[in-house]
């Protein structure tokens, strides 16, 4: 009986210690929704800077846009480098931290060169670097 008796009440002391109120549950989920929400929303914001930057390198992009994309191979100091063969953008010097990154011309160029070069491949369908895009993005996000 002690035994018994001993073990119910190390069951009901536990109990209590992993017991999760109502609130901390609350919180829980509302962690995991905001988790959810700001990944949903990185995939999107990169997948249309992307889709822009590949619009922009196959000329179906406004001018002043196409201006920002010039490719590494393009530059004059750049061509002899590794980065010309790759199909990389040349990204820009920015003065301000807080500005500067954020800019069509650097992000655009910086996510551009994150890509795997199966994806980075200008020449592919708008359809087809969607799709590889969407599926390379939710899997590392």
């Amino acid at each position: 009986m002690m035994v018994a008796g001993r073990r119910l009440n190390d069951d009901l002391v536990d109990s209590e210690v992993t017991r999760q109120t109502t609130n901390d549950r609350f919180i829980s989920c509302l962690m995991t929704m905001y988790y959810v929400i700001y990944r949903h929303y990185r995939v999107v914001s990169l997948t249309f800077a992307l889709v822009t930057v590949h619009r922009c390198l196959n000329g179906r992009a406004p001018p002043y846009l196409s201006d920002y994309c010039v490719p590494a191979a393009g530059v004059d100091t750049r061509q002899h480098l590794r980065s010309a063969n790759r199909q990389l953008l040349a990204v820009p010097r920015y003065r301000l931290n807080t500005y500067g990154r954020r800019a069509f011309s650097v992000a655009g160029s910086t996510v551009w060169n994150s890509l795997p070069d199966f994806i980075g491949n200008p020449t592919i369908s708008a359809d087809s670097f969607r799709h590889l895009l969407k599926t390379y993005l939710f899997a590392r996000y």
